[in-house]
């Protein structure tokens, strides 16, 4: 859907209880917070547009639910509409009996143990979160034994919000064992519970979290909302690098982490490259460039490629250091390393204004200035990215 007019904003899209899609367009007379209105034009009334598919079926009769009678105390008549092919209906059971509160437990635990229906035990759990009672705390318990994972996964996020220690045990086991988005609830649950217990089975959460992101950061986070460095610290003598970065991640960001360099320090050199970059962002966050010099030697004394990668990294981090850059320098006319091609100084590491914006680096004007080529206006170091991209104050032979 669009418009030509300069005066037509769509603000939001609505679906509606029949499946259609309304539009809203706010016109021409909304002014203030709307980033593309400039001039205030109230005769320019907005309007509501309906979509519906081509060849759709038909809308549901009473798609709102509006005839059914939902007065009195809940019964089972009212559970059956938890599984409603109506979603509005469905909506407004759910709130019908959280509006019903501890009368409406026993039908809703109910459901939860008995219903055929996976949506219906889903949303019985849904209207047992609107309900504050231990009640309905435990109804939402046995959830997390259905066989459904979307159920066990709702009854997680359920208890996740009141923060039911009740469900510890259980939590435990879970957030090891399950799907990934089951065991991210589980985490998410057991940083808002608070229990010092659980770190050391986010910590082995942690081990199969790699390269799913979701699921890594809220192990990551509920280690830091758990706050205990102590427990946590035992993170980074696991030999497994990705419990060994969330540990990491979680010290440095925690209140009361107290991450100190020498506990950073061996991590600058692995060989995993997640947990080498995480360990070389903290270092340069916390402003630690004399972690660096003992890595930058032992990278530029054996440049091999992953020696050289390493160098690059930290060419990227700690490039405006002035102890970096001396080493860097020093390094350069003891080696005697400024030779056409020399692979340190690449696309990557960029020495041609990325770090050096306005000044050229030392190793510019300490001997390297004599492979300077004046027919092609570059700099052997770094070809891809240097040719002619030097600023006047950085070429050698000013």
């Amino acid at each position: 859907m669009e418009s030509k007019s300069p005066y037509t904003h769509f603000t939001d899209v609505l679906e509606d209880g029949d499946g259609s899609l309304l539009v809203i367009d706010t016109g021409g007379w909304f002014l203030y917070g709307c980033p593309t209105s400039s001039i205030e034009r109230p005769e320019v009334k907005g309007a509501i547009y309906r979509i519906r598919r081509q060849g759709a079926a038909p809308a549901p009769p009473d798609p709102y639910g509006l005839e059914i009678d939902l007065q009195g105390n809940p019964d089972r008549q009212w559970a059956q509409y938890l599984d409603d092919s109506r979603f509005k209906v469905r909506d407004r059971v759910i709130q019908a009996f959280g509006a019903h509160r501890e009368n409406a437990i026993p039908t809703l635990a109910s459901a939860v143990q008995e219903s055929h229906s996976a949506q219906a035990r889903r949303n019985a759990i849904w209207a047992l979160t609107r309900i504050d009672s231990s009640t309905a705390r435990e109804a939402v318990r046995t959830g997390l034994n259905d066989l459904d994972a979307s159920v066990r996964l709702t009854a997680a996020r359920s208890i996740s919000t009141w923060r039911d220690r009740e469900a510890l045990t259980r939590l435990l086991v879970m957030v090891t064992t399950e799907t990934s988005p089951i065991r991210r609830e589980c985490a998410t649950a057991l940083g808002r519970i608070g229990e010092p217990s659980a770190i050391p089975f986010l910590l082995k959460s942690l081990e199969t979290a790699a390269l799913q992101p979701f699921l890594e950061h809220a192990l990551i986070y509920a280690l830091i909302e758990l706050d205990e460095p102590a427990i946590t610290r035992v993170g980074l003598r696991s030999s497994n690098p990705n419990v060994q970065r969330g540990s990491l991640i979680a010290l440095d960001q925690m209140r009361e982490g107290r991450l100190i360099a020498e506990q950073l320090a061996p991590f600058l050199a692995a060989d995993d490259r997640p947990l080498r970059t995480q360990a070389v962002r903290i270092a340069t966050r916390r402003q630690w460039s004399g972690l660096m010099i003992p890595q930058l030697k032992s990278a530029l004394a054996e440049p091999n490629p992953d020696a050289l990668q390493h160098l690059s990294e930290v060419l990227l981090a700690f490039g405006q250091d002035a102890k970096i850059q001396k080493l860097i320098s020093d390094s350069l006319q003891r080696a005697g390393d400024c030779r056409e091609g020399t692979p340190v100084f690449n696309q990557d590491t960029n020495p041609c204004g990325r770090f050096f914006p306005n000044t050229a680096p030392p190793w510019v004007h300490s001997g390297c200035a004599s492979f300077w080529n004046p027919r092609e206006s570059s700099f052997p170091l770094g070809k891809p990215r240097c040719r002619g991209d030097w600023p006047r104050s950085m070429d050698p032979r000013n």
